[in-house]
């Protein structure tokens, strides 16, 4: 039999580990000393030790690695956790390398002779929303026949005579924002329709 101190050394790990193992049921002791308290191992226990730790170093938790040492997993809900567990690693790899490449590009700017930008650009999710882009020209937009969400769009400030594009996004039935820039470059308008109220006939 082992004492704690004795087992955690040729485990390598700390006697707070095996405690906290023994509290969780993953790796409970040969034997308790009644009167102090003292743990003991047998060296056949080592393995078991040696087991959880190849798991942990897999990246599992230590609910999920109860579950597989008590035999409660099958071999295809343990593929399953790798498979999980090995996309959320590749997931993170990706975030990271993209994380290194932007610390490489600044770390470039800056050995280039760039000094501390004024503003920064932050790349964040948005959630999923429903758009509709529409190449158009000032003749286009001149035609009655039009959508009522190309129709919505003044252009007499655009400048030039090229390729437009429109954006429409309504806020509610009656009313909307609209936006246009040339595909050239140039700056467009920004209008926003306000709501409109039908008078009833007159006589009634």
């Amino acid at each position: 039999m082992l004492k704690i101190h004795d087992f955690a050394r040729l485990g390598e790990v700390s006697t707070t580990t095996l405690r906290y193992y023994d509290e969780i049921g993953l790796l409970i002791p040969a034997s308790v000393d009644p009167q102090t308290g003292y743990r003991f191992y047998t060296i056949n226990q080592l393995s078991h030790l040696h087991r959880i730790l190849a798991l942990k170093e897999l990246g599992l938790g230590l609910a999920q690695i109860t579950q597989i040492l008590h035999e409660e997993v099958s071999p295809e809900e343990l593929q399953g956790m790798l498979r999980l567990k090995q996309a959320e690693l590749q997931q993170r790899i990706r975030a990271e390398q993209e994380q290194l490449t932007r610390l490489e590009a600044r770390l470039n700017y800056f050995e280039q002779g760039g000094s501390m930008p004024t503003y920064e650009v932050v790349l964040k999710a948005v959630k999923p929303l429903t758009a509709i882009s529409q190449p158009f020209s000032r003749a286009d937009l001149a035609h009655k026949g039009h959508s009522a969400t190309v129709s919505a769009l003044r252009v007499a400030s655009c400048r030039g005579n090229g390729k437009y594009l429109a954006s429409w996004q309504p806020s509610d039935d009656t009313q909307g924002s609209a936006s246009a820039r040339g595909l050239d470059g140039n700056q467009c308008i920004h209008h926003r329709r306000t709501p409109t109220r039908r008078l009833p006939p007159l006589g009634r």
